[in-house]
């Protein structure tokens, strides 16, 4: 009898001590689990963070290229206009026949370069004035008369406005539209006439919003004196506080990511990211697979 009690406790302590250690081995299993389950998430959320980063650079800096490159068009004008003999002779006499003809050859305001969309130009009108403030203009959208000489009215106040500046550039609002009035140079830097571009706000916007993926985004255009020509505003941040072309501010305890380009014609372009959307992204299925 007792040799039987002896034999059915050591059956229960073996019991027991497997019980034990299947135990110890669930949860030693279960620990290392959830301790490389963790580690392995930190590095995940670490790499989407860095690839959000990454992905995030990459897309403000293409909108900002893509607007660079919008007045890349710009650009090659003046130099058709500086350069062509017709335009020379219409700056030195103000002999407007067959010019408008030239300009459109030369400033193709149809072009792809000009162009958001199908639809959509960045410069709408442009103009040329010689010294003796005879003018021509060309357009992208056609006008009534009516329109056409209340804006050419409009347009010669503001050539006479900047005649009597010393700037470079002058830029004025009108609704949407923004006008900018420069100066064509001949190759020994002398002014030969002025020129006035309309470009059209509301497609300039159209290149920005490719940012609203991101939620919470701001973006401005403004000129060398800080006045602020199209966009959304800083938030509250200014230019002066973003020292380099792209990097990182804090302002009132929130980080944002940031880039700024110093473009032709005296504008600057920046755009604005909260840093919260790394962070947001990187936790939100949906939204990354959005972005």
């Amino acid at each position: 009898m007792k040799v039987k009690n002896k034999d059915r406790i050591k059956r229960q302590n073996k019991k027991t001590i497997r019980s034990e250690m299947v135990n110890m081995l669930v949860w030693t299993s279960i620990m290392t689990m959830l301790l490389v389950g963790g580690g392995l998430s930190v590095i995940i959320f670490q790499w989407s963070s860095i690839a959000l980063r990454e992905d995030m650079d990459f897309y403000m800096e293409s909108v900002e290229k893509q607007f660079t490159n919008h007045l890349l068009f710009w650009e090659r004008s003046v130099i058709y206009l500086s350069e062509n003999e017709n335009m020379n002779y219409f700056f030195r006499t103000g002999s407007t026949e067959g010019i408008e003809k030239v300009m459109k050859q030369g400033i193709n305001l149809f072009s792809n370069q000009n162009m958001v969309s199908d639809t959509f130009p960045i410069v709408s009108d442009y103009y040329v004035f010689s010294k003796n403030m005879e003018y021509k203009g060309i357009h992208f959208y056609p006008e009534t008369q009516s329109a056409d000489n209340i804006k050419n009215t409009r347009i010669i106040d503001g050539i006479k406005r900047y005649r009597d500046q010393d700037k470079m550039f002058y830029y004025r609002k009108n609704g949407q539209e923004i006008e900018c009035y420069f100066s064509v140079y001949d190759d020994d830097m002398e002014r030969m006439g002025y020129c006035v571009a309309i470009f059209d706000m509301e497609n300039i916007n159209k290149i920005f919003s490719k940012l609203e993926k991101y939620q919470t985004y701001y973006w401005s255009i403004q000129t060398n004196d800080g006045t602020e020509i199209g966009g959304t505003g800083l938030n509250g941040i200014l230019k002066d506080e973003l020292i380099n072309l792209d990097g990182e501010i804090k302002k009132d305890h929130k980080k944002y990511l940031y880039k700024k380009n110093q473009d032709s014609f005296g504008l600057s372009t920046y755009i604005i990211i909260p840093k919260s959307k790394l962070t947001y992204c990187a936790t939100s299925n949906r939204l990354c697979e959005n972005l």
